[in-house]
C-alpha cells in the first residue's frame, strides 16, 4: 500500500505542474489582448463603425481611392500600389505572347462576312405570284404581311439559308 501512496503523491505533483503551466499560458494570452491597438471610430454621431478615410466609415462619406490608371473607375486596393486588381495583375504578371502553333490559320477563300451576311441582313422576303393558297384561303399575292409563314413554292430564300443548304460552309 505504500506504493499506492507514492503514486498518488506523484500524480498530485504532476497536476500542480500542469496547472501552473496553464496559468502561465493563459496569463500571457490575457496580456496580449490588453496590448491590442484601439481602433478609431467614425465621427458621424452615433456610428460605431471603424473609419475608412477622412474620419468616416464608407457609409457616412469616406471616399474610396480610385485606380491610378487613367480612365479606370474601379476602386484601388491597398496592397496593389494604388491600382485595381486588373491593372496590377496586368503590370506585375503580363501574359506571354501566344506561340505560333496556337494562332489560327490564315483565311482561305471567300468569307461569309464579305458578301453573304450583308445580303442576308438587307434581305426582304418577296413572293412570286402564285395561285397556291395557304390554310386560310389567301393567295401569295394578296397576303398583306410579308412576315407571314411563307408558302412552300413561290418564295425566295434568304442568301445565308441557301448558302448553308448548299453545303459551302466548311
Amino acid at each position: 500500500m505504500a506504493g499506492d501512496e507514492g503514486l498518488a503523491q506523484k500524480q498530485d505533483a504532476v497536476e500542480e505542474v500542469v496547472q501552473s503551466v496553464v496559468q502561465q499560458v493563459v496569463g500571457t494570452i490575457d496580456e496580449t489582448k490588453v496590448v491590442s491597438k484601439k481602433r478609431r471610430l467614425c465621427r458621424y454621431p452615433g456610428c460605431t463603425k471603424v473609419i475608412k478615410s477622412q474620419g468616416h466609415c464608407q457609409r457616412h462619406g469616406a471616399r474610396a481611392k480610385r485606380c491610378k490608371v487613367e480612365g479606370c473607375d474601379k476602386q484601388a486596393q491597398g496592397t496593389h500600389d494604388g491600382m485595381c486588381k486588373r491593372h496590377w495583375k496586368a503590370i506585375n504578371f503580363p501574359l506571354p505572347p501566344p506561340a505560333k502553333e496556337d494562332l489560327p490559320p490564315p483565311p482561305e477563300g471567300e468569307s461569309v462576312y464579305d458578301s453573304i451576311l450583308p445580303q442576308s441582313i438587307s434581305y426582304r422576303p418577296t413572293s412570286i405570284k402564285s395561285k397556291s393558297k395557304d390554310y386560310e384561303g389567301n393567295t401569295a399575292s394578296n397576303r398583306m404581311d410579308p412576315l407571314d409563314p411563307p408558302f412552300a413554292d413561290g418564295m425566295t430564300v434568304m442568301p445565308l439559308v441557301s448558302f448553308l443548304r448548299e453545303g459551302r460552309a466548311k
